[in-house]
């Protein structure tokens, strides 16, 4: 039987992507790797802004560069509804995003990839790596990612 597959920031399995070209590995998001294939995913290095790179931040509810001030959002709208096709495609049964990121935050401030991907993915879980440290709610995720599997088999 085929493992169940989780999107994931690149950054939080360890992969050197960060704007100043660190990482952010988290070893409760690596540990699912004993459980389910992550799919990792980095929107501003698919973007191609690489590594390192100017930080980003939003602002009035658009994307830009901190001191350049380009503006990223209808590039970055692009790549979320393409990837969110992608991993709907792939059978991604839920999505660990990067906490605070003007991109994958999803508590609190939610980064713009992380909103489209969640409007356009409502069917599965996301969580971010802070709320997966509390053995609770990484149980509920886990269940949540179950169910969601099991509803997109059918």
């Amino acid at each position: 039987m085929e493992r169940i597959r989780i999107a994931v920031s690149s950054c939080l399995v360890g992969s050197p992507v960060r704007w100043d070209g660190g990482h952010k590995r988290s070893e409760v998001v690596a540990s699912l790797a004993d459980r389910f294939d992550l799919v990792p995913l980095c929107p501003e290095v698919e973007l191609g802004l690489g590594v390192p790179r100017e930080p980003i931040e939003l602002r009035g509810g658009r994307l830009v560069g901190v001191r350049s001030d380009r503006d990223l959002t209808d590039q970055m709208a692009e790549l979320a509804a393409r990837r969110a096709d992608e991993l709907e495609a792939l059978g991604v049964a839920g999505v660990v995003l990067k906490k605070s990121s003007p991109s994958c935050g999803i508590h609190g401030t939610t980064g713009l990839f992380a909103r489209i991907l969640m409007g356009r993915l409502q069917r599965i879980p996301f969580e971010d790596e802070d709320r997966l440290a509390e053995p609770a709610a990484q149980g509920a995720f886990v269940e949540r990612v179950l169910a969601a599997a099991a509803s997109l088999r059918t």
